[in-house]
């Protein structure tokens, strides 16, 4: 299990946690923590191709679901992001 501190702009420490096997991908991208009411997700901001601004979850990035459908995060918890934690 890889632990990633990342850290958001205001030094909140958010820890995601994920699978071995997804480190060297991750390890790529700076992330940060997006609130979304009492839940945190860890988010990348990138540059698409065509010069616009774009965002990607971490959980999307890893389980790659069509826009269509919703990932549960089983345990709750929505920076840890194993395979056995969520839910079709």
């Amino acid at each position: 299990m890889w632990r990633a501190h990342e850290r958001d702009s205001t030094d909140r420490g958010y820890v995601s946690v994920v699978d071995d096997g997804d480190y060297d991908v991750l390890s790529r991208f700076r992330w940060c923590v997006m609130k979304n009411g009492e839940k945190a997700y860890a988010i990348r901001f990138y540059t698409d191709s065509g010069g616009r601004r774009k965002s990607q979850l971490l959980h999307r990035m890893i389980l790659m679901p069509g826009a269509e459908f919703h990932v549960d995060h089983i345990s709750g918890d929505t920076l840890i992001i194993e395979g056995k934690t969520f839910a079709s």
